[in-house]
C-alpha cells in the first residue's frame, strides 16, 4: 500500500463527511428545533416544524448554521480517517489490494 493510496482514502472519506453534512443538516435543524419547542408545542410533527422554518426564512432557513457544522467536519476529519483506517486494515491485515475505486 503506497502513501498515496492511504491520502486518496483519507481525501475521499473527507469529502464524504462533508457531502454527508450538507445533505443531513436540514433534518438536523428540524430535530432540534422540535427538541426546543415548549410543553404545549411538543407533538409538533417534524413537516410543521420544517414548513415554519421555509416560512420564515426560505428554504435557505434548513441550512442555518451549515458553516460552521462543515468546518468542524473539515477540521476533525472523523469520516477520512474512517476511511483511512478502514482501507489500512484492510490492505496491511488481511492482504487485500483489489477492489473498485
Amino acid at each position: 500500500a503506497t502513501v498515496a493510496a492511504h491520502r486518496y482514502s483519507m481525501v475521499c472519506g473527507q469529502v464524504a463527511g462533508l457531502v454527508a453534512s450538507t445533505l443531513v443538516q436540514p433534518l438536523d435543524l428540524v430535530r432540534r428545533r422540535q427538541q426546543l419547542l415548549g410543553a404545549a408545542e411538543a407533538r409538533t410533527p417534524f413537516w410543521v416544524v420544517a414548513r415554519d422554518l421555509v416560512r420564515g426564512g426560505g428554504v435557505g432557513a434548513l441550512y442555518r448554521g451549515l458553516v460552521p457544522e462543515l468546518c468542524k467536519t473539515a477540521l476533525f476529519p472523523a469520516s477520512g480517517l474512517n476511511f483511512y483506517v478502514y482501507e489500512l486494515v484492510r490492505q496491511e491485515v488481511f492482504g487485500c489490494t483489489g477492489g473498485a475505486r
